[in-house]
């Protein structure tokens, strides 16, 4: 009976870790991909503001 305990206990806290450790990743990839968006937001941003004082300067 404790042996069958501890397998169905095993194997629901590992189920857990492995839910756990796959919404980790999606979560990271979900950030990863809103880092690479601000980046390209900050660099179009850049390149806006070095066509308007190119523009204001001549």
């Amino acid at each position: 009976m404790v042996g069958l305990y501890e397998s169905c206990f095993e194997s629901s806290t590992v189920q857990f870790f492995l839910q756990l450790s796959h919404e980790l990743e999606r979560l990271a990839s979900q950030l990863f991909v809103k880092q690479v968006s601000l980046a390209e937001m900050l660099a179009q941003n850049a390149q806006f503001w070095r066509k308007s004082t190119k523009t204001e300067q001549s």
